[in-house]
């Protein structure tokens, strides 16, 4: 598999508070990641520097070759980087086909065709049926689902989503994971900020680990339950306690 994102030393400060720590990896086209740690770790802040939303106090990121540490978000997006957020993102007064068609006029400026790619983009994450539901009145889980549907609206190559399972119940979640390797299988690549450790061990064959800033591991997910830091750090209380 050939190499599509290299973060590469990457330190991000907030005054006195060092929130990335010299932080390097690289995602190769078609893995999915999960990357886990304790809160306060420093995932968000990581998939905010990579996406342009926090400029890095040193260190690079490059995707696809190309350097792009002092991109802003919509540059970023514009390239094939897509992301969800931690506390979901949705337009309430509009409609779930009027958000997703936001995201579809960056590949078009034909009203019609970002209507129909919205369209389909909904009936891929099961909201086919809620296109004329505003964003506010659609259930928080649907709303997770309506967010994917607005970051792939951008046709991205780069999928990275910021706790897009939690709160949702186990069938919503084994709903959710089918969608991510359906997108998988089409080609896209991803990156999951994810405390529900039953769904990162089911669906990511590599894991990073963050604690408290730092990158603690880096590899095989059968090889991360084992890791003596990884247990101490994160998995002794999350991954053991649900067994």
């Amino acid at each position: 598999m050939s190499e599509l994102l290299k973060v590469e030393g990457l330190t991000k400060r907030f005054g006195g508070l060092v929130a990335n720590d010299d932080i390097s990896f690289t995602v190769n086209k078609g893995e999915i990641i999960g990357l886990i740690g304790p809160n306060g770790a420093g995932k968000t802040t990581l998939f905010n520097c990579i996406t342009g939303f926090h400029k890095p106090t040193s260190g690079k990121v490059f995707f696809d070759g190309r350097d792009i540490t002092a991109l802003p978000p919509h540059r970023v997006s514009k390239i094939g980087i897509a992301r969800t957020f931690q506390i979901t993102q949705v337009f309430p007064k509009m409609t779930a086909l009027e958000n997703v068609m936001i995201g579809a006029f960056a590949m078009t400026n034909s009203v019609s065709e970002a209507k129909d790619m919205a369209a389909e983009t909904l009936s891929f994450v099961g909201l086919g049926k809620k296109m004329d539901v505003s964003g506010e009145s659609l259930p928080p889980p649907e709303q997770r689902r309506l967010e994917i549907a607005m970051a792939l609206s951008t046709n991205p190559s780069l999928l990275m989503l910021d706790e897009a399972m939690a709160g949702l119940n186990a069938v919503e979640i084994d709903e959710s994971l089918e969608i991510l390797r359906k997108l998988n299988k089409k080609g896209i690549t991803l990156i999951i900020v994810e405390h529900v450790m039953r769904a990162v061990m089911n669906i990511c064959k590599r894991i990073i680990v963050l604690e408290n800033g730092r990158k603690i591991f880096d590899g095989e997910k059968e090889k991360a339950v084992n890791d003596p830091a990884v247990i101490k750090a994160y998995l002794g209380d999350v991954y053991h306690a649900e067994g």
